[in-house]
């Protein structure tokens, strides 16, 4: 890959190194403002236009449109209009000979020759060149008040540094300024270079293409109409509000879910982007999380404790779903803020690379945990080896080749939940329905049962006279991928109220034996049915029910309101009670956790 727009980082397993800068050297030249009647008279516009040695950059503000966005086909006004209106600017202009024009007039020509063709294919052409060469070199209001070095917003809100003192502009030195009209004009030895920020790194690489195309859909990435910031006129025969200046602003539902303002130059993230050939491969990999299958039993009734309704969708429809969700999950999960992350300086290029390389884990932020299959101190195999470029608002690992991200690390996540809460239905127990909620005490807790509970509590589930005992745990959030599934088990004993005797009084020895099995929402079992033994009745213990059993079809990402899920279902018969003098469960939580290697 050609690196043309950012700064390189050379990233290796135990850091990186210093960032490779692109910027032209500066001069220590001394240069003049330029101040007479004649020129302070005029406009910005006309003292470009008039300059011999600004010709170049002239005949480029002459061709393109001032857009409020890359899908303004409307607008008429060209940047040498707008910098001859009575607004206020700040324009650092490179000198002819010091750049080469050729370069945005053949993007002019490539928006002009498309035109015809695909009206907002052009439009996005024009677009990225006001904002990657025009803007990048003009800015609102003057910015001659101060002769030390300033941060300056640029009009395509990129960050650049003007030190007067010093005679530089974003590092390329100043040639010469003229005060004007309507602001300043300076002149430079060579072109600003552009800033690319992570989202335009993804939009003007073509190896990205494929990536930019789906977040660049324009039914994800829409203008939507905002009331409070434009301006009211007065209502029209229907009662209607007419808008004197309709402001509509851009918003992007899958960037929106990742929880990232990559377009941002005010935050500092590290993104993890997969280049095409790389993105392919990645898709195919995390779809198989998403398989849709031919139905679903959905609308759960708590009273009845069953499904009343079924989802068969359509063939197109579970492909749709599934390109979907796959998107999402792996667009929406490749950028983490540095903001909370345990190093002295965020903006140390080394420290925050090597931080990714070898933290045990990272939080994307959307949520999702990456987890260093190699763990702490060792290079994690989903950053190493992988070029970082530095871009203006954080870093980028790129995917040059193969999908470095092993789902089962970062997009399968280990749950937890405390028994009781997820209690579909129960079948033969004391409490309808439900468990009873027991929190252990000084005054309950027998201490000769070893072990710990999460807050003290777990829930008991007590035969109802002589009946086996069913007991079904829904499971929330499973894709169609290999689980590891655990309960952690209590002695009933644990609570001294619950200690069984005989008719002798004696103590009870319970040897409990039940069976285990997964349900699908259509009450059809999914992988083995399981027979659990011997389990401690000394101590808290986390049995393992399964260490891999895969579900065929995910429940995760239909469509609004099909809301749909297996359980766990655990059974105690009659004769399984008798024999393990045992008549009830006591159940901590239910543990599903990805299998990994």
């Amino acid at each position: 890959m050609k690196n043309i727009f950012l700064n390189k980082v050379n990233a290796g397993l135990v850091g990186a190194a210093l960032l490779l800068g692109l910027s032209t050297s500066c001069s220590d030249d001394h240069f003049d403002v330029v101040v007479s009647d004649a020129s302070a008279n005029q406009t910005i516009w006309q003292q470009i236009e008039s300059n011999p040695n600004l010709q170049d950059f002239a005949g480029i503000l002459k061709q393109v449109r001032v857009m409020k966005d890359h899908r303004d086909v409307k607008s008429q006004q060209t940047y040498s209009d707008l910098l001859n209106s009575a607004q206020t600017f700040t324009v650092w202009a490179p000198l002819d000979g010091t750049y080469d024009p050729q370069t945005y007039l053949d993007r002019i020509q490539a928006a002009a020759d498309t035109a015809s063709i695909d009206p907002l294919a052009a439009a996005r052409i024009e677009y990225d060149l006001s904002n990657q060469f025009v803007r990048n070199h003009m800015a609102r209001f003057n910015y001659e008040g101060a002769t030390a070095a300033q941060q300056v917003r640029m009009m395509n809100s990129k960050f650049a540094y003007y030190d007067q003192n010093a005679g530089t502009f974003n590092n390329v030195a100043l040639n010469g300024s003229f005060v004007s009209s309507n602001g300043m004009l300076h002149t430079l030895s060579g072109a600003s270079p552009f800033a690319y920020n992570i989202y335009d790194y993804m939009s003007s690489m073509p190896e990205y293409s494929t990536l930019y195309g789906i977040l660049s859909d324009p039914a994800v990435d829409r203008n939507v109409f905002s009331p409070a910031w434009s301006t009211e006129g007065a209502m029209n025969e229907k009662g209607e509000m007419v808008y004197i200046d309709s402001v509509y602003i851009n918003t992007n539902d899958i960037l929106n879910a990742t929880g990232a303002q990559i377009k941002n130059e005010d935050s500092t993230y590290v993104a993890l982007i997969p280049m095409n050939e790389a993105w392919d491969e990645g898709f195919g990999k995390v779809s198989e999380l998403f398989k849709v299958g031919a139905s679903y039993k959905y609308d759960w009734d708590n009273e009845d404790r069953k499904f009343n309704k079924t989802y068969s969708p359509k063939a197109s429809e579970r492909d749709s779903l599934v390109k979907l969700n796959t998107n999402e999950k792996a667009i929406g999960s490749m950028f983490f803020s540095v903001t909370n992350w345990p190093i002295a300086d965020t903006k140390d290029s080394a420290s925050v690379v090597n931080h990714v390389l070898n933290a045990d884990s990272l939080i994307t932020t959307n949520g999702a945990i990456f987890y260093n299959k190699n763990g702490l101190g060792n290079a994690n195999p989903m950053f190493a080896n992988l070029p970082v470029y530095k871009a203006s608002n954080g870093y980028i690992f790129s995917m040059n080749g193969a999908y470095t991200i092993d789902p089962a690390y970062a997009f399968v996540q280990r749950q937890e939940f405390l028994s009781g809460y997820n209690v579909a239905n129960t079948v033969g127990t004391r409490d309808e329905h439900a468990g009873e909620y027991i929190v252990l005490s000084a005054e309950n807790r027998n201490v000769k049962v070893a072990g710990e509970l999460e807050n003290n509590a777990y829930y008991y589930f007590k035969a109802k006279d002589k009946s086996q005992i069913k007991l079904r745990f829904r499971l929330n959030n499973i894709l169609s991928t290999k689980y590891k599934i655990s309960v952690q088990m209590v002695p009933n004993s644990i609570n001294i109220y619950h200690i069984e005797t005989d008719k002798n009084g004696d103590t009870i020895v319970e040897k409990p034996t039940f069976s285990a099995q997964i349900l699908d929402d259509g009450e059809k079992t999914v992988g083995k049915k399981v027979t659990i033994k011997d389990v401690s009745q000394d101590k808290i213990e986390t049995v393992v029910l399964w260490e891999e059993i895969e579900f065929p079809k995910s429940y995760v990402g239909l469509p609004t309101g099909y809301e749909s899920f297996p359980m766990l279902e655990l059974a105690m018969t009659v004769p399984q009670q008798t024999s393990g003098k045992c008549t009830a469960f006591s159940i901590g939580k239910i543990i599903i956790e990805p299998v990994r290697e």
